[in-house]
């Protein structure tokens, strides 16, 4: 609403005095808008809410993270960019923590957790 609000009279203003003119896109591009909207906002969310179903929500997230690593292997394999090494490192970081929660998650827990979890009954009380 405040976009509308804000840039909606602007736009108004910018038609009528011929420094922008606006006009509706013809099919074919509002065919690759509609499309691109459908893939990049409901399939995304659809899948994203599939894989905290499949997964936790945590290895989720991190696997939400992995674009940034995957977008600088494909920068550097389609387009022959070259990335800091910081990037480098970073992404790495990414990488092996992602790595890291979903090994976690095969692990038997802790003992100490296991008896918490298991409830107070369980628990000797200290004399």
């Amino acid at each position: 609403v405040s976009t509308q609000s804000t840039w909606g009279p602007l736009f108004i203003v910018l038609h009528f005095t011929k420094l922008e003119t606006w006009q509706l896109p013809s099919g074919h591009t509002l065919a690759y808008l509609l499309l691109n909207s459908w893939v990049g906002t409901n399939l995304s969310d659809v899948l994203q809410a599939q894989s905290v179903l499949l997964t936790s929500p945590l290895v989720a997230t991190l696997g939400l993270s992995l674009t940034i690593p995957i977008a600088m292997v494909s920068d550097w394999w389609f387009h022959q960019m070259t990335v800091d090494l910081r990037y480098g490192v970073g992404s790495c970081f990414v990488v092996t923590g992602f790595v890291l929660v979903n090994i976690a998650d095969y692990l038997p827990p802790p003992r100490i957790l296991s008896n918490l979890a298991a409830g107070p009954s369980t628990i000797e009380p200290q004399q």
